[in-house]
């Protein structure tokens, strides 16, 4: 009895000490783990905090017991009550903030891949229209583009949104827009390598110009800014500029880079988003 007890404290003090390890080392990559972090090491404001949503998991229809991974968007029942709160909170303020400041175009960037920039651009989308609000989401990130996945969007549904800017003859608008759950879209089913030619065009700009006269807003989906100088390069069309921040992801300094080059442009930056944010995951007995 001594000796299973002696082993269960050990494997319970290995286990805490595993989670300090693991803290310490985390916190040493000065990336951002805290709201109070965000706020002292993170130039500009916070926007607003996207809590933590786990990758949702729903039966495929079509292969019986086949699993497939669905987008955390909040038209999906199977996201969190919380999740949903803070894209609500997160959406009324930039409602609020756009109409005041008689705005339409917004870009939504980070600095590295996988920070859920294109989820947060679809889920605002998604809470702009809920409120009646005209919305078109372009997909700029030509070299990897996730709005067609995020919306299921079949090639059959509407030509790349990259073909309408190449060509307008061969692929006119009215064959590349397409509309999910109130959102008018123009997305990419594949990548492409010429993006600096799609964005900087002449049609891009005609685009832009022409549907801020039909939506009431217009959000950019943009590339990683340490990825491509694309998002730089978009910023000269867009009238505002939001970066997402994932919890314990990109180098502090390495944001604030990002929001230097947001901030040096005629584009407005309105500051960051926290997105997966989980309060006090290293130590949960915190209070928050």
């Amino acid at each position: 009895n001594d000796g299973g007890r002696y082993r269960k404290e050990a494997a319970a003090g290995g286990a805490v000490l595993a989670i300090v390890i693991l803290a310490v080392l985390s916190a040493r990559r000065e990336t951002i783990q805290t709201r109070q972090t965000a706020r002292h090491q993170l130039e500009g404001e916070l926007f607003g905090t996207i809590s933590h949503d786990a990758k949702n998991l729903v039966s495929d229809q079509k292969n019986g017991k086949k699993k497939i991974k669905t987008a955390a968007l909040i038209t999906n029942p199977l996201v969190s009550y919380h999740f949903q709160e803070d894209i609500q909170k997160l959406c009324s303020r930039l409602d609020y903030y756009m109409k005041k400041h008689d705005r339409k175009i917004l870009l939504i960037s980070s600095a590295a891949e996988n920070e859920g920039k294109s989820t947060v651009a679809a889920n605002l989308a998604l809470a702009l229209a809920g409120r009646n609000k005209k919305v078109l989401l372009a997909d700029c990130d030509f070299r990897k583009p996730s709005q067609q996945k995020i919306f299921q969007v079949s090639k059959e549904a509407a030509k790349d949104f990259a073909e309408y800017l190449q060509n307008p003859a061969k692929a006119p608008l009215n064959s590349v827009l397409a509309e999910k759950d109130g959102v008018t879209l123009a997305v990419n089913q594949t990548g492409y390598d010429k993006t600096q030619q799609l964005i900087t065009n002449k049609q891009m700009k005609k685009f832009l110009q022409e549907q801020k006269e039909n939506f009431d807003y217009i959000i950019l989906d943009s590339p990683p800014m340490l990825v491509a100088a694309d998002a730089e390069a978009l910023l000269q069309t867009a009238e505002e500029a939001l970066l997402v921040v994932r919890q314990d992801w990109s180098i502090i300094r390495d944001i604030n880079d990002c929001i230097e080059t947001m901030r040096s442009g005629e584009t407005h930056f309105i500051g960051y988003v926290l997105n997966n944010l989980q309060e006090n995951r290293w130590f949960p007995w915190k209070k928050s």
